[in-house]
């Protein structure tokens, strides 16, 4: 089993009457990651109003079909990032969103409206004819506008240009640059956004693109947009979005359960049930126990805590993804609440056992996944429980 799987292909080479040239495409591999990081400055009716700091982070999967097209599907998880003294904290789950789409090696995607991520849609999308440097071309491709728990679908119309060969952090890069404008008028989008007026921008955007490999490095969007509301409001963001690509490291799911098992005693494994996810290796600390309605945990538990850190430092590169589940008691309001609350305590006692803090997510989901029904004590003692996921990211 190959120990990385590549993201992209993006490149072919050939010579033509002694002159390199290339060909941009798509070829995706088995399983791949997208992160999108923004930063944006915001102004709402013209004052100053602050930083927004936000990333999704794409873990996706591809299969090639019979037409050469490749259907992908995954997952979108976002939310706020949050820094400390420009060191990245554990981060709480805002949402989690399921993507399909159809992509082709032009860059072309194909995608059902009613989906929220990937927000920049066909975006590269490459010509068929081969380049050199200095060779432009144009394409269309779209682009989401998330506001309010509004989606308005924005076409776009980008032109390309080839700028040749360079370095990027030692690395040998094929350079390429972007430009696009951001047109809309209230009705583009007849299932967009009722309130929103108008939308005008510009994006000037750099392509990176490793030249050994053909794998991108990154994508740089500088941005600045202002959009006018029904109402006289206006909103106006000047920034940049940054979008990484890594390939994933394929996981051993079964061989990395066995370890943990051998490094778990007998009596650690009545307390740890360890099974595969489609996200990776779920933990479900089942005999967790907290304070009754709090999110504090006893101090009898301590021990288990121990044992689940030393396991996870043992963990290369993995993020770890922690969820607090609650039985079916009360609001649903104070079940995400709890439950939230207890993903964190768990994220901050694995942090001061020398986790790093920077590879947690966290997120609540009250009662909305039980493993038993809610109605006997037995059913709800079930329910309580914290999951970790070591993902496959």
């Amino acid at each position: 089993m190959r120990k990385l799987i590549l993201f992209l292909t993006f490149i072919s080479i050939f010579s033509v009457y002694g002159q390199s040239e290339l060909f941009f495409s798509f070829i995706p591999d088995e399983k791949y990651r997208i992160i999108e990081r923004s930063d944006y400055r915001i102004r709402v009716n013209g004052a100053y109003k602050g930083h927004i700091y936000y990333q999704n982070r794409g873990i996706l999967k591809a299969k090639r079909e019979v037409d050469g097209s490749y259907s992908v599907d995954g997952t979108y998880y976002v939310f706020e990032e949050l820094t400390k003294d420009g060191f990245r904290k554990a981060s709480k789950i805002d949402e989690i969103n399921r993507s399909s789409f159809s992509l082709y090696s032009s860059g072309e995607m194909i995608i059902d409206r009613n989906q929220t991520y990937p927000l920049l849609r066909s975006f590269p999308n490459y010509d068929n004819e081969p380049l050199k440097k200095g060779d432009s071309w144009l394409a269309f491709s779209e682009k989401v506008i998330l506001q309010n728990d509004s989606k308005t679908v924005v076409p776009i119309y980008c032109e390309y240009v080839y700028e040749g060969q360079g370095k990027y952090n030692g690395v040998d890069v094929h350079n390429i640059r972007a430009k696009y404008a951001v047109r809309y008028n209230q009705g583009d989008d007849p299932e967009g956004n009722e309130e929103l007026k108008n939308i005008s921008g510009t994006h000037d955007v750099a392509i990176i693109i490793e030249a050994d490999t053909g794998r991108p490095i990154l994508i740089r969007d500088n941005m600045r947009e202002m959009h006018t509301f029904t109402n006289g409001g206006t909103l106006e963001k000047t920034g940049f979005v940054l979008t990484f690509f890594k390939g994933i490291r394929g996981m051993e799911k079964a061989v990395l359960a066995d370890r943990l098992r051998d490094e778990f005693d007998e009596d650690l494994l009545k307390d740890v049930e360890i099974s595969e996810s489609d996200e990776g290796l779920s933990l479900s600390l089942k005999q967790l126990h907290f304070v009754p309605d709090q999110a504090v945990i006893l101090n009898d538990d301590r021990r288990l805590l121990d044992s689940i850190a030393a396991a996870l430092k043992n963990i290369d590169e993995r993020t770890f993804f922690v969820k607090g589940h609650t039985a079916d008691i009360g609001t649903v309001e104070s079940q995400m609440d709890l439950s939230l609350k207890r993903a964190f305590v768990v994220v901050q006692e694995l942090i001061k056992r020398g986790v790093a803090e920077d590879r947690f997510l966290y997120t609540g989901l009250g009662g909305s996944e039980p493993l038993a029904t809610n109605d006997s004590e037995e059913g709800r003692a079930r329910n309580r429980r914290v999951e970790i996921i070591i993902m496959e990211d």
